[in-house]
């Protein structure tokens, strides 16, 4: 008898309230063109980072940093020691400017080339090292085969 009874009442329960407790289904179709965009928008991303290292010798090409400030002068390549000098001392003759400068990662091929001074600085022969005056300081250069 107490079935029959929860039978009738829930028989009587309106069916706007029954809809509204049921569990919702989800109408909305997933779009699968969303999930192939973000493969393919992932796969051109790692393509174009990985695709130019595999034909660039990267260890071919020096980068700005790898070679020592260099001269060239007197058909001689120089290559700057690391000492400086505050003045100019009396046995420095000048013999010129620098007429034409490279960039830093590449070797200077004619006279008065330099690779990280700029043009107009003042060159002196000091024994048989080169000295630059540049921002009011004289850099020694020895040649490129005495230079460890």
């Amino acid at each position: 008898m107490k079935s029959e009874m929860i039978l009738n009442a829930i028989g009587q329960i309106d069916d706007s309230f029954i809809e509204e407790a049921a569990p919702k289904v989800n109408t909305i179709k997933k779009r699968g063109w969303v999930k192939w965009g973000a493969i393919a928008a992932c796969a051109v991303l790692m393509l174009s980072i990985f695709i130019p290292k595999l034909f660039t010798n990267i260890e071919d090409k020096p980068t700005p940093g790898d070679l020592r400030p260099m001269i060239f002068v007197n058909d001689t390549l120089y290559l700057d020691t690391g000492k400086v000098y505050q003045h100019k001392l009396d046995n420095f003759i000048y013999i010129g400017e620098v007429t034409s400068v490279v960039s830093e990662n590449e070797e200077p091929a004619e006279n008065f080339q330099a690779n990280y001074v700029s043009v107009g600085s003042e060159v002196y022969q000091y024994g048989e090292n080169i000295i630059i005056f540049v921002n009011d300081i004289y850099s020694e250069y020895q040649k490129a085969e005495e230079t460890p």
